[in-house]
C-alpha cells in the first residue's frame, strides 16, 4: 500500500494494528485514513468508531479497504464512521479513482 501510495504522489503512515493507528491520529492529524477491516487486535470498524470519537478529529476521510465481502458491509463500514469502501486487492487506479473523490473535495473546499 506505501508503494501505491508513492507512486501516486502521497506521503504514507503504516499502522500494524488498530492501536498503533489511534496513536498516530492522537499525535498528527491526517487528511485520509485507509482502514483495512481486518487488522490484528482491534478491528478496522472499530478502530473508525474509536478516531470519529477522538475529540476535534471528525474530518479525516476514511476509508475501508478489505478482502472480504460480506452483506451489507458498505453499510457497516459508513455506520462506523468510515467515508467509503475499496475491495482488495487494491490497484493503482482503484486506488487513484478512490483517493481522488477526496483530494478533489479538499482541493474545491
Amino acid at each position: 500500500m506505501r508503494h501505491l501510495m508513492r507512486i501516486l504522489g502521497y506521503s504514507a503512515e503504516i499502522a500494524r494494528s488498530g492501536e498503533e493507528a489511534l496513536r498516530a491520529v492522537s499525535k498528527e492529524g491526517f487528511c485520509i485514513i485507509l482502514i483495512d477491516i481486518a487488522m490484528p487486535g482491534m478491528d478496522g470498524l472499530e478502530t473508525a468508531r474509536r478516531i470519529r470519537a477522538i475529540t476535534g478529529y471528525e474530518e479525516p476521510w476514511m476509508i475501508a479497504a478489505s478482502a472480504m465481502t460480506w452483506t451489507n458491509a458498505f453499510n457497516e463500514c459508513l455506520a462506523a464512521g468510515m467515508n467509503d469502501f475499496i475491495l482488495k486487492p487494491i490497484t493503482l487506479d482503484d486506488l487513484r479513482r478512490t483517493l481522488a473523490r477526496y483530494t478533489d473535495e479538499m482541493a474545491n473546499a
